[in-house]
């Protein structure tokens, strides 16, 4: 899925899809510039992107979602969501947003076994933070109390926890996932 399509290719997408009972939203990209340096049309890219679509993409989904005995979706968001980044203030803002959301779609769908939560990583060895220096990847790591990064892995296990059967109580919620860094 293209995160840049239009409503009109969201629901086609959607449409084409099997019947699902759950949706795991794991997009996100950043741009690390000071917001005073930051172009409008990149903002609108970050918002729709790590916000707007994943928002889109729920309420067209939910007719499915809400046929099945249980159903799940999982955000994944960001520390920065709740304790926000200096450079990245746009993707700390919809990343808190992600988890505003979710805390208050849960409580619209909660009624019909639809549990919406966020599992929110702190450093983790991605694509995204391949940029950084080896220096700053040590300084980052020192910050982190288990004095490492997460692997993908880490953060897959609550994703996959989230997504069981066993787990349907637990709605409207962000866990963070940070090795103790940043809460």
């Amino acid at each position: 899925m293209d995160f840049a399509s239009s409503d009109a290719e969201l629901a086609d997408f959607v449409e084409k899809l099997l019947p699902v009972n759950a949706a795991v939203f794991a997009q996100g990209i950043t741009k690390y510039v000071f917001l005073g340096d930051e172009t409008l049309d990149n903002i609108t890219k970050l918002i729709n992107v790590n916000l707007t679509v994943p928002i889109k993409l729920t309420k067209l989904l939910e007719p499915q979602l809400m046929r099945q005995d249980y159903s799940r979706i999982v955000y994944l968001g960001s520390v920065y969501g709740g304790a926000g980044s200096a450079l990245e203030a746009v993707y700390s803002a919809t990343k808190g947003g992600l988890t505003r959301f979710a805390q208050a779609y849960a409580r619209e769908v909660a009624s019909n076994n639809l549990t919406v939560n966020v599992i929110a990583p702190g450093a983790v060895k991605t694509n995204m933070n391949a940029i950084f220096s080896e220096d700053t990847i040590q300084e980052v790591q020192d910050e982190i109390p288990m004095g490492r990064w997460a692997k993908a892995n880490d953060i897959s296990y609550w994703v996959t926890t989230l997504l069981n059967k066993r787990s349907g109580y637990l709605t409207g919620q962000t866990i963070y996932v940070t090795g103790g860094w940043l809460l």
